[in-house]
């Protein structure tokens, strides 16, 4: 049944290829486009081979973790219609709701303090397409595929014009990369903000290049909106760059550099100035818990409350009984700090504690930690360690650094990305470069990678968090070269960029 499904489906997609205005672009063509949805197709079936039977553990794996959560909503639909609706479309903390929420493992998610849960966005994203699938898994992974080959469709069309001669190029990166056919294919949420950003960037450029602009500003806000409801993060990375697409577009090209620093000067100072903002509370708080989470160990949350239990403590909670709480074993020692002071870590022995804590990790270390320079909320400890996170994020894992085919294959493509990279600026196209597209993209890239840097101390994770970056790394890096430069020095390479 699941097969057919998923065959059936994929006809559908591949008829709608073909048929669809919207896949009609310049310097490729539809054939190639039904290829690349079928491979990743395929990437997304790799991800679905990997987390079920090398991956074993189901609770754990992000593509199973949502999905399975997504059927007590779906499973509300017959109970109550009304429940349903209120669960895909409520805010999520509806009082009467709570015997659903409860029966979940990741509706909550309470230690982002204020973010907006992510986690419920892929829940009800699995749960919408239950209703097609029938519950079968890789229906799923069609349906994502498809949606990401969207977004990326939609970004093509962006820079296409700006990239005349190196269209071709262009397109095998964007649709044929392994990053992006393995971890922008599968049911994961950057597939859906492959999808997202992909049709908010496309409105916003048709937004201000004229046309139905009240159209574009309708659909450039819904795709806003998913951004954010799929990762926030990528979205505020954005913002900046936006803003220097309207600031371009507004005054022109002249002095692009300067005007694009003086936008991010301006966008650095309300994040880190606005006291309501917290921006620099919130990526310490993010580092601290990843951290934490790579150590392995227990995590746990009450109220404003975080523990953290070392990994060498054996058994040190017990179940409350209710799904996803537990209590702290007496004698059992932890840290614990307050999300109002995270820079405050106290230590203590758990002494009669009867609080309820909600579980929300308990693992073993991660295999492939990095050692990340430890934040405090300062302008200048962010400053400081911008650059080193920067760099962990475009260039790890290293060849030497790759102890399995996850970060070996990450690893060739860092050397691929930095050559490429390194030829950009060695054969740069410099005054013919599209400063309206470059300056944003770069911003964007640049701001996203240090943000993950900054955060991240897992290798696995920062292949996997760079990926929406990437199409907007390859444009930017193919704007700024000049393939006549590299042609007259380097030959045997000219047939590679068309």
């Amino acid at each position: 049944m699941e097969a057919s499904l998923c065959a059936l489906y994929s006809i559908i997609f591949l008829v709608l290829i073909y048929k669809l205005k919207f896949f009609s672009a310049d310097g490729i063509t539809r054939s190639f486009l039904a290829l690349a949805f079928l491979l990743k197709v395929a990437g997304g079936l790799a991800l679905w081979w990997l987390y079920t039977y090398y991956y074993t553990d189901r609770s754990s794996a992000d593509i199973y973790k949502y999905f399975d959560d997504s059927a007590v909503v779906h499973a509300a639909l017959k109970n109550s219609p009304a429940d349903y609706l209120h669960l895909l479309f409520g805010t999520g903390s509806d009082e009467h709701l709570k015997q659903y929420y409860l029966k979940m493992d990741h509706w909550y998610r309470e230690f982002e303090g204020g973010m907006i849960n992510e986690d419920r966005t892929m829940i009800r994203a699995n749960a919408i397409l239950r209703l097609f699938s029938f519950g079968h898994f890789n229906v799923h992974t069609v349906f994502f595929a498809f949606l990401s080959l969207a977004g990326l469709v939609a970004l093509y069309k962006t820079f296409a014009p700006a990239l005349k001669g190196k269209q071709r190029t262009f397109a095998v990166l964007l649709f044929l990369f392994p990053s992006l056919l393995f971890w922008g294919s599968g049911v994961l949420k950057e597939s859906l903000a492959l999808f997202a950003m992909g049709g908010m960037i496309r409105q916003f450029s048709l937004l201000t290049g004229g046309g139905h602009r009240l159209k574009a500003l309708v659909f450039f806000l819904l795709f806003a909106f998913l951004l954010v409801l799929t990762k926030a993060y990528v979205f505020i990375a954005f913002l900046p760059g936006l803003a220097i697409w309207l600031a371009l577009k507004a005054s022109g090209q002249n002095y692009a550099l300067l005007k694009s620093a003086m936008v991010v000067l301006l966008f650095g100072a309300l994040a880190l100035l606005v006291p309501k903002a917290d921006l620099a509370g919130r990526i310490v708080t993010k580092q601290r818990m990843f951290i934490h989470v790579a150590e392995g160990g227990t995590h746990l949350l009450h109220d404003n409350k975080f523990v953290y239990i070392e990994p060498a403590i054996k058994d040190p909670i017990i179940p409350t009984g209710t799904k996803g709480y537990a209590r702290i074993r007496d004698g059992v020692p932890y840290t614990y700090w307050f999300r109002e002071r995270p820079k405050d870590t106290l230590t203590a022995v758990s002494d009669f504690d009867t609080s309820s804590y909600w579980v929300f990790y308990s693992q073993p270390p991660s295999g492939s930690r990095i050692g990340i320079g430890k934040l405090d909320t300062t302008v200048q400890s962010l400053l400081a360690h911008s650059p080193a996170a920067f760099w962990n994020t475009l260039a790890r894992p290293y060849p030497w650094e790759a102890g399995s085919l996850l970060l070996a294959l990450p690893a060739i493509e860092n050397v691929f990305i930095l050559a490429l990279l390194l030829a950009s600026v060695i054969f740069s196209s410099r005054g013919k470069c599209d400063k309206r597209h470059f300056y944003p993209g770069l911003c964007f890239v640049v701001l996203l990678f240090i943000l993950i840097g900054l955060t991240t101390p897992v290798m696995g994770a920062i292949v996997r968090y760079k990926v929406p970056a990437l199409p907007f790394l390859f444009a930017c890096a193919l704007l700024l070269l000049d393939k006549e430069k590299l042609a007259a020095r380097l030959p045997f390479l000219k047939s590679l960029i068309a």
